[in-house]
C-alpha cells in the first residue's frame, strides 16, 4: 500500500505548479478592482449620462485597438519566445507595430466621428492619443510576455490599467472631473507604461543582437490570423455598447456599462489565468498543454462562478448602493451578464491555449460564429428588450464561442508548428 501525499503537500505542489497563473490572476484581480472603483467614481461624479459618454470613448478606444492590432501583440509574444528576444526579430516587430498604431489611429478617428459623435476637440484628442498609446504598449508588453519575465509583465499591466482609478479620484476631489479629463486619466498611464517597457526592452536587445531570427513573413502568418480573431472578439465584446452609443442612449449606456463592469469583476482572474496559460503553452508540448488547459479552464470557471453566484444574490442592492438609485435599472442586465461570464472565462483559457500552440484559426472561427450571432440579434433584441436584450445576446455569443474552443483545446491534439 503506497502512502498518499498529505493534503497540505498536494496544495503546495498545485500552487507551485500554477504560480505564474496565480500571480497573473492576482494582478488581474487588482486591476479589475481598480477599474470597478473607477466606474463607481464616474457614476457618482457624472451620473448615468456622463458615465455613458465616457464609456462611449473608452469602448471606441478598445474597439479601434482590437481592430487595428493586426495581431502584432500576439505575434510579438510568439516571436520573442521563438527567437529568445532577438534584436533583429524585434526590429521586424517594430515595423509591424508602427503599421498597427497608424491603423488604430485611423479607426479611432472613424469611430469618434461616425459612432460616438459630438466630441469636442479635447475629447477627440485624448481619445486618439489613448488609442495609439494602448496599441503601442500592448505590442511592447507582448514582447515582454514572450521573453518570459511574467512578474514584470504583471507589474507593468497593473500600472497600465490600475492607475486609472487613482487619477479619476484625484480629479474628482479637485473638482476637475469631466468627460475629457476622464479620458485623459485613461491615456496618461498607457503612455507611461509604454516608456517603462522600452526602458526594459532596449538594454536586453543590446545584449542579444545575435539571437535566432524570425522573418516578417513568419511573424505575419501568425499575427494575421490573430488579427481577424481579435477583431471578431471585439464585435462580441464591444458591439453592444457601441450600438447604444450610436443610438445616443447615453443614460442607458451609462447604466449598462456599469452593469458590465460589475458583472465582470471575476473575469480578470480568468483572463490572468488565460494569459499565463498562453505564456506557458508557448514552451509546452501538446500533451502538457492539454493537461494545463483542462486544469486552468476548471479554475477559471470556478472563480467566475463564485462571483456570479454573489451577484445573482445581491446584484440589485449593489447597483443601487455603489452607483446610485438611477443605476438600479440595470439589475436584470447584471444578472444575465453574470451568468454569461462563466462561458467568457472558460473561453479565455481555451482560446489562449490554442493560440499558444500556433493555432489561431480555431479561435478565429469561434469568434466569427459569436460575431454573427451578435450582429444578427443585437438590434432586434435592443429594440424589443432594451439593455436586457443586449445582455442576453452577449451571453449567448460567449456560450457559443466557448463551446467551439473547448472541444478544440481539450479533445483534440492541438499542433505546435513553427510560426
Amino acid at each position: 500500500m503506497t502512502d498518499r501525499p498529505e493534503p497540505r503537500g498536494r496544495l503546495r505542489s498545485l500552487l507551485k505548479r500554477d504560480r505564474a497563473a496565480a500571480e497573473t490572476a492576482v494582478s488581474n484581480l487588482l486591476v479589475a478592482l481598480l477599474v470597478f472603483l473607477g466606474g463607481v467614481v464616474l457614476a457618482r461624479a457624472l451620473g448615468p449620462s456622463g458615465r455613458g459618454r465616457v464609456a462611449a470613448h473608452l469602448v471606441g478606444i478598445a474597439a479601434s485597438f482590437a481592430l487595428g492590432s493586426l495581431g502584432v501583440n500576439y505575434g510579438a509574444a510568439l516571436a520573442a519566445a521563438r527567437s529568445a528576444g532577438s534584436g533583429r526579430t524585434f526590429a521586424r516587430i517594430r515595423g509591424l507595430g508602427l503599421a498597427s498604431v497608424l491603423l488604430t489611429l485611423g479607426l479611432e478617428l472613424a469611430i469618434e466621428k461616425l459612432v460616438v459623435r459630438g466630441s469636442d476637440s479635447r475629447e477627440l484628442a485624448w481619445s486618439l492619443a489613448g488609442a495609439a498609446a494602448t496599441q503601442a504598449v500592448s505590442i511592447l508588453l507582448g514582447w515582454i510576455q514572450g521573453c518570459g519575465p511574467l512578474r514584470l509583465w504583471n507589474a507593468l499591466r497593473l500600472a497600465q490599467l490600475g492607475l486609472y482609478c487613482p487619477l479619476l479620484a484625484l480629479l474628482w476631489v479637485s473638482g476637475r472631473l469631466e468627460v475629457w479629463t476622464a479620458v485623459a486619466a485613461y491615456t496618461v498611464p498607457q503612455a507611461a507604461v509604454c516608456f517603462a517597457s522600452l526602458f526594459w526592452i532596449l538594454p536586453a536587445l543590446r545584449r542579444n543582437e545575435k539571437g535566432a531570427d524570425l522573418s516578417t513573413k513568419e511573424i505575419w502568418s501568425f499575427s494575421s490570423r490573430g488579427a481577424l480573431s481579435a477583431g471578431l472578439y471585439q464585435v462580441n465584446q464591444r458591439w453592444d455598447q457601441l450600438y447604444l452609443s450610436f443610438l445616443h442612449r447615453d443614460a442607458s449606456l451609462g447604466i449598462y456599462a456599469s452593469a458590465v463592469t460589475l458583472a465582470g469583476i471575476g473575469v480578470p482572474v480568468a483572463a490572468g489565468i488565460a494569459q499565463a496559460t498562453y505564456a506557458e503553452g508557448l514552451r509546452a508540448d501538446a500533451a502538457e498543454r492539454r493537461g494545463l488547459t483542462a486544469r486552468r479552464i476548471a479554475i477559471a470557471i470556478a472563480s467566475a462562478g463564485a462571483s456570479a453566484v454573489f451577484l445573482l444574490a445581491f446584484g440589485a442592492k449593489l447597483m443601487r448602493l455603489l452607483y446610485g438609485p438611477p443605476f438600479a435599472a440595470g439589475a436584470l442586465s447584471l444578472a444575465i451578464l453574470a451568468c454569461g461570464t462563466l462561458f467568457l472565462a472558460g473561453n479565455f483559457v481555451a482560446a489562449e491555449s490554442l493560440r499558444s500552440a500556433g493555432d489561431a484559426r480555431r479561435p478565429m472561427w469561434a469568434e466569427a460564429v459569436g460575431a454573427a450571432i451578435t450582429l444578427s440579434l443585437l438590434a432586434p433584441a435592443v429594440s424589443r428588450f432594451g439593455i436586457e436584450g443586449a445582455a442576453a445576446v452577449s451571453s449567448l455569443s460567449y456560450l457559443v464561442s466557448f463551446a467551439w474552443n473547448f472541444r478544440a483545446s481539450i479533445m483534440r491534439s492541438a499542433p505546435n508548428p513553427a510560426v
